[in-house]
């Protein structure tokens, strides 16, 4: 009996230290927006920013070519005001669009916006590229010359172009939508319209300046003297002239502190304590400024690099390479907060790399396919604490994830997606805790969370599979909630009843990509069994205005209906009455047209997001 008895005991004190449930439930799922639409950017700009107002702004793209449906199938998605029509130009074989979306914390779609790629040189690209502490918006706007929307404003920090033709603003506006500052951004002299893309990567600190980080052959203008590379290295690939990275400090009014050069081009700037940490890429050959420092964690060059400088003068503390010297494994992402530097990517496996992102102690120590994420952390002096991997059997990856990476404190997201037969990486009693299919084509998305220590705490699949390739996940933790962002070709497993688009919208069924985003919140924080949007029902839908509710939380407690139009504008507000079915009459209120019903709970938590079509 007292074998059984320890037996027990034993058992007990196990679970604890090696199971943990998952935390979060999903509040609201939906797709967004065309088929042909993505999640990717470019490297340096995250997919998902958020307001002051816990609202989501998302950037992708959205290409015409080859579903060949008119720009009309398009712009039924837009949103809002702004931006511009979708633009197809049958000249040209990819004819991709810029997205831009905004989705307030219930799931509403407050706007969906396209911005054209310059294709006939007329129009111009906008892009949200940060907001600020002070919910203060950062636009990068690219065109010719002549169509940019917005000049550089008086001393901020580059009045001209460096090109003849092409030119790259950032602007900051305030939060109502104000200019405060404008400055040209260094451009590539051997750009084309098409490729008109600055690719800065934006750090802010605590007194509100900005730090930026991108590449440009620009020679002047730049550095400031007794910065860590004050002159520019003229090198070449052949003949073509090869790119310094730079960064740049600006102060509040976007006038110049410092600014430096840097060897390889920049791929991640982060700004931690009076730091910028950054990923270099690829060394150029004849670049004399030394990548790694002294007594630095690899001194054995790769196609990555990791760098920390001083942000208050732009020398350099610190910088190692870091991944295979042949070039089989990639950086991602990187994040700094109060317990470490976290980098993450994926790395392929071979006899000589085995094992170099897995120490002991993690979760795992070692390839277990052709290709696995890696997850590692270094102290601020840049001395490795630990590294694991993340993988099973099949081809696991992060690439093409804009945001795989995410903080909270001690607690580490990341995000990826499995190409063919593999072993299950999920754990039990996740969101989702097996794929829907595990066969040699099929593709399975993930989000995986670790502790501070490199022990895996959950990890869970989400949506279903897809007969597809590269269909990458992002991730983002805001105000206790955890989202995700990416794409899809499956029509199921991504979407809640009564979500803004709760099935793919295509004409004719191809597959192809389409964006979906998500919410889940802390379970104790959430909406019971009994609130899920699935309980509560809207009819007649279409209506003439009056229209009814029915569901069993109506009947528990005090609910309220918010109505939007779609625009996003406010149209009414009600506070309901204590019955299981309720009857609303807004006919004399209603115009016709498209709005979105919002059902709250009494502690203003969302049960529902029904989209309702008004024919008077």
């Amino acid at each position: 009996m007292s074998k059984i008895l320890l037996f027990f005991l034993n058992l007990i004190a196990f679970i604890p230290l090696n199971a943990q449930s998952f935390e979060y439930s999903r509040t609201w799922g939906t797709y967004i927006g065309p088929v042909g639409a993505t999640s990717w950017t470019e490297s340096a700009t995250k997919t998902m920013l958020f307001d002051s107002q816990n609202n989501i702004h998302l950037t992708g793209t959205a290409m015409g070519y080859p579903n060949n449906y008119p720009s009309s199938y398009y712009d039924q998605f837009r949103v809002g005001n702004g931006g511009q029509g979708f633009k197809i130009n049958p000249s040209i074989m990819s004819t991709t669009n810029t997205v831009a979306a905004k989705i307030n914390p219930s799931g509403n779609v407050q706007a969906y916006e396209y911005y054209n790629y310059l294709l006939d040189n007329d129009g111009y690209k906008k892009k949200l590229k940060y907001i600020d502490h002070n919910n203060n918006y950062y636009y990068e706007y690219a065109a010719s010359i002549n169509n940019l929307p917005i000049a550089p404003t008086q001393n901020a920090w580059l009045q001209n172009s460096n090109h003849p033709q092409l030119g790259t603003v950032l602007a900051k506006h305030s939060p109502n939508g104000t200019l405060l500052w404008a400055t040209y951004l260094p451009v590539g002299n051997q750009t084309y319209i098409y490729g008109l893309l600055a690719n800065i990567s934006i750090a802010e600190d605590e007194s509100g300046n900005i730090y930026l980080a991108g590449s440009s052959d620009i020679k002047q203008n730049i550095t400031t003297p007794g910065t860590f590379q004050d002159t520019y290295q003229l090198l070449y690939n052949q003949t073509t002239e090869i790119l310094n990275g730079y960064i740049v400090k600006l102060n509040s009014n976007g006038e110049k502190i410092w600014g430096t050069y840097f060897p390889s081009q920049i791929y991640n700037l982060k700004y931690y304590n009076n730091s910028l940490y950054i990923v270099g890429g690829q060394e150029p050959t004849g670049n004399q400024y030394n990548i790694a420092s002294a007594n630095t964690f690899q001194s054995l060059p790769a196609n990555f690099n990791l760098q920390k400088f001083n942000a208050e003068n732009g020398t350099r503390l610190w910088g190692t390479y870091y991944g295979h010297s042949d070039g089989s494994s990639r950086i991602s992402s990187i994040d700094v907060n109060e317990t470490g530097v976290f980098v993450m990517g994926d790395a392929q496996s071979n006899t000589a790399t085995q094992g170099y992102f897995g120490t002991q102690g993690t979760h795992q120590t070692t390839n277990a396919g052709s290709y696995d994420l890696f997850l590692s952390k270094f102290n601020y002096s840049g001395e490795r604490i630990w590294s694991t991997y993340f993988g099973g059997t099949g081809l696991d990856q992060a690439y093409s994830c804009m945001q795989p990476l995410a903080l909270n404190g001690n607690d580490i997201y990341i995000t990826g997606w499995t190409y063919g037969l593999g072993n299950n990486l999920a754990t039990p009693e996740t969101y989702k805790s097996s794929p829907t299919l595990n066969t040699n084509l099929a593709t399975n998305q993930f989000f995986v969370k670790f502790n501070s220590n490199g022990q895996r705490i959950w990890a869970s699949y989400y949506g279903d599979s897809s007969l597809g390739y590269n269909l990458p996940i992002n991730i983002a933790v805001n105000n206790s909630s955890l989202y995700l962002y990416g794409e899809t070709l499956a029509t199921t497993g991504y979407s809640t009843p009564n979500s803004w688009q709760p099935q793919i919208i295509d004409p004719n069924s191809q597959k192809k990509n389409v964006a979906f985003v998500a919410k889940f919140d802390l379970k104790n924080l959430s909406t019971s069994e009994n609130n899920k949007p699935e309980k509560l029902k809207l009819y007649n839908n279409p209506n003439n205005g009056n229209f009814s509710l029915k569901g069993n939380i109506l009947e528990k407690e005090t609910c309220t209906i918010k109505l939007y139009d779609m625009t996003g504008k406010f149209i009414h507000s009600q506070t309901l009455e204590k019955n299981k079915s309720q009857n609303i009459y807004l006919k004399e209120k209603l115009l016709r047209g498209t709005y979105m019903v919002q059902v709250n709970d009494s502690k203003n938590n969302n049960l529902a997001n029904i989209k309702m079509i008004v024919k008077n």
